[in-house]
């Protein structure tokens, strides 16, 4: 009985270990390689504000900064004045 016990925690272990193996592959996939230009950051620009200025009606503010901050290795939203940042060009 013992030995039956281990043998399905090592299971669930195993398939939970691929899960997150799968999942992870998976959001690498959805990763979207996109067109960027250039923006030189100026005085009282915030990710928030330039994402409204590229926001489509189809995309939501919040998954444009998501975007900008993947695009150019962002561990936050902290950006500065003169700081160049690639922008996505969506179509």
């Amino acid at each position: 009985m013992e030995n039956i016990k281990k043998m399905v925690k090592n299971i669930v272990l195993i398939v939970a270990i691929l899960l997150l193996f799968k999942a992870a592959i998976s959001y690498q996939i959805a990763k979207t390689d996109y067109n960027t230009y250039d923006y030189l950051v100026v005085g009282n620009d915030t990710l928030w504000t330039i994402a409204g200025k590229i926001c489509s009606e189809d995309k939501h503010i919040r998954n444009v900064i998501i975007d900008i901050k993947e695009i150019n290795n962002m561990t936050d939203s902290t950006i500065y004045v003169g700081q160049t940042i690639k922008l996505p060009i969506y179509n």
